[in-house]
């Protein structure tokens, strides 16, 4: 998955997979400059193709109790990028929860 932009209520990002409406992910930003790893928890508010790929809106989340969860604690990692020089298309990777059968 590749972010395009962001904002404080969510990102939109392209995929080679579609994913469903209201599907909850957990999306890991690899380290960036001098920030470690980051992980945040978003339900997908659209999905559509766009010729060969997918894009995405994801709608931030806060999926366990304690504030400490809460993607809002991650804004500001998330906005750092925005004024470090460029790279090329910053990728992350995305996990589907398990269910079980």
């Amino acid at each position: 998955m590749q972010l395009h932009d962001f904002s404080l209520g969510g990102i939109r990002a392209e995929s080679a997979v579609p994913f469903a409406v209201n599907e909850v992910l957990t999306m890991r930003l690899p380290p960036h400059s001098c920030h470690p790893p980051l992980e945040l928890t978003g339900r997908v508010v659209h999905c559509w193709p766009q010729e060969s790929r997918y894009q995405v809106g994801i709608e931030f989340c806060q999926t366990r109790p304690e504030p400490t969860a809460s993607p809002w604690h991650r804004m500001f990692r998330l906005f750092s990028m925005a004024f470090e020089p460029p790279a090329a298309a910053t990728s992350m990777s995305c996990d589907r929860p398990t269910t079980d059968a």
